[in-house]
C-alpha cells in the first residue's frame, strides 16, 4: 500500500486536520466576535500557519493531478478519449 498516490494522499488527508485545527477555529471566532482576541503573536503565527498549509494542499493536489493524468493513464486511453471529442 506504499504507493505515490498513498503517499499524497496520506498528506493531503494531513495537511486537512491541520487546516481545521489551526486555521478555521481562528477564522470564524474573530468573524462572530468583530475582534481578534487571541493576541498579536498568535495573529502572526495563525497567518503564517495558513499560508503555509494552503500551499502544501495545493502542491498535493497538483502534483496527485500529474500523476494521474501522465503516469496512470496510458497513451491509448488518452488517444481514446480525444477520438471521441
Amino acid at each position: 500500500m506504499r504507493t505515490v498516490t498513498n503517499v499524497f494522499l496520506m498528506n493531503l488527508s494531513v495537511s486537512d486536520l491541520l487546516l481545521a485545527v489551526f486555521c478555521m477555529p481562528f477564522t470564524l471566532i474573530p468573524t462572530l466576535l468583530k475582534n481578534f482576541i487571541f493576541g498579536k503573536a498568535m495573529c502572526i503565527l495563525i497567518r503564517y500557519m495558513q499560508g503555509k498549509l494552503k500551499t502544501c494542499m495545493y502542491v498535493c493536489i497538483y502534483i496527485y493531478i500529474y500523476i494521474y493524468i501522465y503516469k496512470e493513464l496510458s497513451t491509448s486511453d488518452i488517444q481514446n478519449i480525444l477520438k471521441h471529442i
